[in-house]
């Protein structure tokens, strides 16, 4: 579409340059024969007894010169009417360039309130998931490692004597208590080895607390 108005402003252009190459033609033209008229005029005064062709002659190339001026008149109207016409269209193109800018502009800003419409969806969306993850119950991989998360790693042997457990240390006379302790070497084995048979009888159920219960224990 801009193209084809491109094209029509290009030959409005091309007719005002003829049109004024035209009226500059026509003026050059109607100066001659307005000198032509005087070299005649003063040729009638010299040859007065021709003045009667004189005359007649005159009047032709004031006739003439009549005509060249009513169509230098009607060329410089046609030039008139073709600039106005060109600035018209001037005018229409700069108004639909402002408006397909405003197009532009309100589709941008469409575009970006789509967009922030669409990322608040899936912020919305992953807050949903989130909540939802932390409420539903786990499987036995899940548990295992918040329970260790959550439960194990905050346990810490507090070495402020003023944070720990006041009064007396309870006496173990009396009471059962290992003797001997050893290195449980196949502790790691073993305990992989217990952990798949869990995992070979219960798969992959959500059977255990959720994330969320959890957070609260912990």
């Amino acid at each position: 579409m801009s193209s084809r108005r491109e094209s029509d402003f290009a030959r409005l252009e091309q007719l005002r340059r003829e049109a004024d190459e035209r009226a500059e033609q026509e003026r050059r033209r109607a100066d001659e024969e307005r000198r032509r008229a005087e070299l005649e005029r003063q040729r009638a005064e010299e040859e007065q007894r021709n003045r009667k062709e004189a005359d007649e002659r005159a009047e032709l190339e004031r006739q003439r010169a009549e005509e060249e001026q009513r169509n230098r008149k009607e060329a410089d109207e046609r030039a008139e009417l073709e600039r106005q016409r060109a600035e018209d269209e001037q005018r229409n193109r700069k108004e639909a360039d402002e408006r397909a800018e405003l197009e532009r502009q309100r589709a941008e800003d469409e575009q970006r309130n789509r967009k922030e419409a669409d990322e608040r969806a899936e912020l919305e969306r992953q807050r949903a998931r989130i909540e939802q993850s932390k409420t539903r119950r786990t499987t036995f991989e899940e548990y295992i490692r918040t329970c260790h998360t959550l439960l194990s790693k905050p346990l810490r042997v507090q070495t402020d004597k003023n944070l720990s457990t006041q009064g007396s240390i309870t006496s173990p006379k009396n009471k059962p208590c290992p003797t001997l302790l050893k290195p449980w070497t196949d502790f790691p084995i073993r305990q992989q080895q217990l952990f798949e048979r869990v995992r070979e009888y219960i798969r992959d159920a959500d059977r255990f607390s959720s994330v969320q219960y959890l957070t609260e224990l912990g």
